[in-house]
């Protein structure tokens, strides 16, 4: 078989590197291919309450497509689970900028995909849960029919696209600006020569060392990712991963031919993310402006240091970051949005999904079932089950995250429904991917409509 790409890393490469301010023609590409996703119909757009979703609702209003809006918000109600959402932000939003909006309050709702089997109406064979919360599958479509929308907006992919990192000392190098990057470096080091002579070798003369930069370039930017596996986890799975973290700095080695350190992190960060973000959705089409191809390729020619603030990224990693997003809207987006410096957690969201659905995953994984992430060799099972009931205890408490810990839990949880499912067989899995009429059990809040009403959807 013969593979051959029509759309990649040369692509990326041979785009002509911006020297002027991006911001313009950043905000005129996104309004252009936001409203190529109206096309003059209504349609609902997630609203977190963060930038990247607040830019595409700002992008519409610029394209004069203020009168197609509708906002959504999925929230909570519950007091112990404010510290994860933005709805008092999210509402003022909406009534700030005029449109109107629905708030989901989520208590009830968000689960664990299949934790019960066989219980959620949709189906991917692509895989186990390749959509971060089946709410959103589910509600949005009975609220698109309820509201006549042919299709959601999402601001997927602004994370990966548009968020950069520290490495852009030696962007300034490259475009021959030695002035501003050793007066950044300068700034950035709080002019001590110690710390300026270390970032220097580190961010401004390593990205040029043929061998030396690649360890560096691993080393600086993406070695702080790895986390060590849980206990559960075989020596055999152990021994997997390993070979999968090889095969992970091959990759990066893979995007040499980008050069600037900022823009192979850009490659680096969205590739591996971008091939999960193609779900479909099966009721309701979900589209991702962020992920559009002309997105994508204006972002790569973009210096970095107009993607990132590397003085107030050194406060606070999400202040520094998303600059064009930041900058394109002031005129529409209150001061609250653009200025945001701190990101909403969602681990109170996890922690919230795995509360409602303990119950059914404790039975899932309860002594003398079948279990096939045992079978294959990826758990065992004795460690796996203290685990599981540990943190089924520390669930209660409102103020515990859970940690990277119920990230690998939930990817075991995942994998073992998804299996169960296909060991069914055949015939099992075509039933289950055929589409069935989605369900919602709710409590929608309007904003900007009629804020007394309450909306009820019951399966």
């Amino acid at each position: 078989m013969k593979v051959q790409s029509y759309w990649g890393m040369r692509e990326l490469t041979s785009k002509p590197q911006l020297t002027e301010d991006a911001v313009p023609q950043f905000r005129q590409l996104l309004e252009q291919v936001t409203q190529e996703r109206f096309n003059g119909n209504k349609r609902m757009v997630e609203l977190s309450g963060g930038l990247d979703s607040a830019a595409v609702v700002a992008a519409a209003i610029a394209s004069g497509n203020q009168e197609q809006i509708l906002a959504v918000n999925i929230s909570f109600a519950e007091p112990d689970m404010m510290p994860s959402h933005d709805k008092d932000l999210v509402k003022k939003m909406m009534r700030d900028l005029r449109i109107p909006g629905l708030i989901i309050h989520a208590d009830e709702t968000a689960r664990i995909p299949n934790a019960e089997i066989g219980r959620d109406p949709l189906w991917f064979v692509d895989g186990p849960d390749p959509r971060a919360n089946s709410l959103v599958n589910e509600t949005f479509t009975v609220l698109a029919r309820q509201f006549r929308t042919a299709a959601v907006l999402t601001g997927e992919g602004g994370d990966f696209v548009y968020s950069g990192e520290v490495a852009v000392i030696d962007s300034y190098f490259r475009q021959k600006r030695y002035r501003e990057g050793i007066r950044e470096l300068r700034e950035w080091a709080g002019n001590r020569v110690g710390p300026m002579l270390k970032k220097g070798f580190q961010y401004g003369l390593a990205p040029f060392l043929p061998y030396l930069g690649e360890k560096w370039y691993y080393k600086l930017l993406w070695s702080d990712t790895e986390y060590d596996l849980p206990e559960f986890f075989t020596n055999e799975h152990l021994q997997r991963e390993r070979q999968m973290n090889a095969e992970e700095v091959h990759r990066y080695r893979k995007s040499r031919p980008l050069n600037y350190w900022g823009k192979r992190y850009h490659y680096d960060f969205l590739w591996p993310r971008a091939r999960y973000m193609d779900a479909v959705g099966v009721t309701l089409p979900a589209y991702h402006p962020f992920l559009d191809r002309r997105i994508i390729e204006f972002s790569f020619s973009v210096p970095p240091e107009q993607h990132f603030d590397l003085l107030k990224g050194e406060q606070e990693s999400y202040a520094g970051s998303k600059l064009l997003l930041r900058k394109a809207f002031t005129d529409i987006l209150p001061s609250y949005v653009y200025n945001r410096s701190s990101k909403t957690t969602y681990a109170h969201m996890a922690r919230k999904s795995f509360l409602n659905d303990r119950q059914h995953i404790l039975q899932l994984f309860a002594s003398g079932k079948r279990v096939c992430v045992t079978e294959l060799g990826i758990i065992d099972q004795r460690s796996w089950w203290k685990h599981l009931v540990a943190m089924a205890i520390r669930s209660e408490d409102p103020n515990n995250d859970l940690g990277m810990g119920y990230q690998y839990m939930r990817s075991v949880i995942d994998l073992e429904i998804w299996l169960q499912e296909m060991s069914r067989g055949k015939e099992h899995v075509l039933n289950r991917s055929r589409p069935s009429p989605a369900r919602m059990l709710g409590d929608i809040e309007e904003v900007n409509m009629n804020e007394k009403k309450r909306l009820y959807f019951h399966a």
